[in-house]
């Protein structure tokens, strides 16, 4: 499921999550202990996007993550 939302100031990070450079555009990959559930989170062009699976491995959801550069309303 990709979500997008404003960014909230002061949000917390995850800190288990990994730091990932999308061409330039930092992201956060975060694997749930004990599950199949994965997600990666990222700001761009002042929009925070959300992307979450449970079959997608990381390779995937930074594909999908990296489609979303240049464009405007999901």
């Amino acid at each position: 499921m990709l979500t997008e939302s404003e960014p909230t100031p002061g949000a917390e990070g995850i800190p288990s999550a990994q730091l990932l450079n999308l061409f330039g555009v930092p992201a956060m990959y975060n694997h749930a202990t004990g599950t199949n559930v994965s997600n990666i989170t990222w700001i761009n062009n002042g929009i925070e996007f959300s992307l979450t699976s449970n079959d997608m491995n990381l390779d995937q959801l930074q594909d999908i993550a990296i489609s979303t550069f240049g464009q405007v309303g999901k």
